[in-house]
Order: structure tokens, then sequence, then C-alpha cells
């Protein structure tokens, strides 16, 4: 007789995927200690990254702008966010008093934008052993960094799940992806592959809009720049695995010396790897690992694909970063979703810990971006033809 396969309703996979992660902000909100027992860089400050801001606000005048000024982070830290985002919180009025409050609503907000994420990309026919993975996932050390810290990444994910949520609309994808590069550079790409051809004149307008407010504060991006683009093991990017390769050799390389060769060393392991996949594709006949089947789905990836490649090549990321990789993941075609568990959990898992654990996993990082990286690239080659044609 066959036997009915039994099958979760999608929107309790949704809460019973979620379930470690809510359980966890929950515990740690409540006993804030709990955080030394289960993550290494927990800091004696709560919500250490959002105090950076909340703090500066009630003693910066907003009048001033000499950032040798800014010594109020309980941390003892420079200030490495947007003057923009420190008036923001400025007119909403969000102090140190608030802190505790705007920490749990990032949670939240966290939470809800792994829902939607979940929800979107994970479908019924896959097994509950790959959506028990997917769920610790949710509580690998990066996921936990940031909520630990209430970084702002949190914020902007938010904004990146809402915009491939919403990717029908293009105002949508505009709007936030210029509100979105006032808080970060890497948001820009959401506008860039936000254009098409018939809102032309709309798109050249906000694109002009940003250029001109990058011009006007360019000076504040380039000290956020070199505030945050440094190197320690926790950390990724296309320089992290070539300054890890200098380490292992212990060749030693600082200033400009290291940025250029760490750079140019990225940069030629990154082409050939990409170099190396087109090959492999090609000898496949296979045309995509991603699931892109409809324009929606082909749109969707090219938003948190450029996302994720700018992030990749714009300097080093701290590894709570690494949760713009997710929905690029959650977008493989379900076969090789399931074949990449493994590694994608053991990049997550490795992060702050052993270093040669974490040079394995940067290796990964390298591979998963160049894949990326390729199929990018072919979307718009394809795009760029089709328009063509219909030309």
């Amino acid at each position: 007789m066959y036997k009915r396969r039994f099958r979760v309703p999608p929107n309790y996979t949704v809460i019973l995927a979620l379930t470690p992660l809510i359980i966890v902000g929950l515990l740690t909100f409540i006993s804030p200690s709990i955080w030394f027992k289960i993550l290494p860089m927990a800091s004696e400050v709560r919500y250490l990254d959002l105090s950076l801001l909340t703090y500066n606000v009630d003693c910066f005048d907003l009048g001033q702008f000499d950032l040798s000024s800014l010594n109020c982070d309980p941390g003892g830290r420079d200030f490495n966010y947007p003057l923009l985002l420190l008036q923001a919180f400025k007119v909403a009025g969000l102090g140190a008093e608030t802190t505790l409050a705007v920490g749990f609503l990032s949670f939240i907000l966290l939470v809800a934008s792994f829902g939607f994420m979940h929800y979107l990309f994970i479908k019924d026919d896959s097994s509950i052993f790959e959506k028990l993975l997917l769920s610790f996932s949710f509580v690998s050390p990066p996921v936990l960094l940031l909520m630990e810290r209430a970084n702002v990444d949190i914020l902007l994910f938010a904004l990146m799940i809402f915009v491939i949520l919403f990717a029908k609309h293009r105002f949508v994808v505009l709007t936030i992806g210029i509100v979105g590069f006032g808080l970060k550079i890497y948001l820009i790409v959401l506008a860039l592959f936000g254009l098409r051809k018939k809102d032309l004149v709309f798109s050249l307008t906000m694109l002009a809009v940003c250029f001109i407010w990058f011009a006007l504060l360019y000076r504040d991006y380039i000290r956020v720049f070199q505030y945050s683009d440094y190197y320690e093991w926790g950390s990724f990017g296309i320089r992290a695995l070539p300054i890890q390769i200098l380490n292992y050799l212990q060749v030693s390389f600082t200033g400009k010396g290291l940025f250029i060769f760490s750079n140019v060393l990225g940069f030629i392991l990154f082409a050939i790897t990409v170099w190396i996949f087109s090959r492999v594709m090609k000898s496949l006949e296979h045309s995509s690992l991603f699931n892109l089947s409809t324009e929606l789905a082909t749109t969707r990836f090219c938003l948190a694909a450029g996302v994720w490649i700018t992030i990749y090549f714009i300097g080093l990321n701290f590894d709570m970063r690494m949760i713009f990789l997710f929905p690029l993941f959650f977008m493989l075609s379900s076969s090789v979703r399931f074949f990449s568990l493994v590694p994608f959990l053991f990049v997550l898992f490795s992060a702050f810990y052993l270093p040669w654990l974490q040079s394995i996993g940067d290796f990964f990082i390298l591979l998963f971006s160049a894949v990326v990286f390729f199929q990018l690239l072919c979307v718009i080659r394809n795009n760029f033809r089709r328009q063509i044609e219909n030309a």
C-alpha cells in the first residue's frame, strides 16, 4: 500500500526553521551572560555596535563634524559609520537609553528577514534533513555575532530581503537602493540592477542623485572605509586569502604594499577560479546552478549577487557580514543546495575559530563567489543579447 509522505505546511516549516534562532535570541535577551558560553567574541558591552551609534548621539553636536570628538563609544573604538546614519539616529531620538529596545527590535527584524527568505526559496519538496540543517545555519557564529552586537548590517540585510521580495516593483528597488547607498555603499547595486529601458529617465535621475550624493559625502565614505578595512582573523573578502597565504609563508608586508599586493593576488586568484569554473560548466554543458526558471527569479538573483560581489570586492569584511551569503545559497537549485549544505555550514561554523579552519572557509567563499560572478556575467550577457535582438 502506498504510504503518504508526511508534509509540514509551509507556514509551520518557517516557524520550525526559525525556532533555534528565536530561542537563542530570547534567552540571551533575558540573560546576556549566555553569550559568553556560546560565542567566543562576545562583548562585555551589550549591543556593542549599536552602542557606537546610540551613545554618540547623546554626546555629539551635529553642527560639529570633528570626528576626533566622537569618544563616547563604550567600546573605545573609532567611529566607522556614515555621519548620515548618526544624523538619522539623532532625528529619531535614538540615544543611549534606547539601546536595549532598538537592539531587541533589530533581533525581531533579523528573524523576520530570515522568515521571508525561507518562505520565498525553500519549497515543500525539500527533505526534513535539509530543513533541519538550514535551521542550524541560522544560529551559526556570524549570525549570532551580528545579533549580539545589533550591527547595522541587520537593517541593510532586511532592506535587501525587502527588495528581493518586491523585485517586480522597480520603483521600490531603485528607491531602497538609493537609501541603502547612503548607509553602506555596496547597496548601490540594488539601484543599478533595478535599471530597465522603459524607466530610463527615472533611473538616470536616481543614479545622478546618487552620484551627486557620493560626490558631496565622499570624504565620509573614505573615512568609513579606512576605519573598516583592516585585517584580522575573522575577516573575508578578495584580500583575505592572500593575506593568510602571506602569514603562512611568514612574508611581511605592511601599509600600501600589503594593500596593493593582496588586491592584485586576490583578483588573480579570483580570475583563475572563474575561468576554471567556466571551463567546467562548458564541458558539462550545464547552464546554471541557480534556480533561474523565471524572469522574476533571475531578477532576484541579480539583486542578491550584485550586493554579494560588491561586498566581496570592496575590501575586508568581518565574518558577520556573511549573512549576505544566505539568499544566494537559498537560490541554488534544490539538488545543488542539498549537496552544498556541508561546505556552507563549514564556512559558517569555522568563523572566529582556528585560523586554518577559517582559511579553508575563505577558500570555499572564493569558490562560491566565483560561481556567483560567472553566473551573473552570463545573465547580463544573455539580457544584452536579447535587447540587441529586440532592438
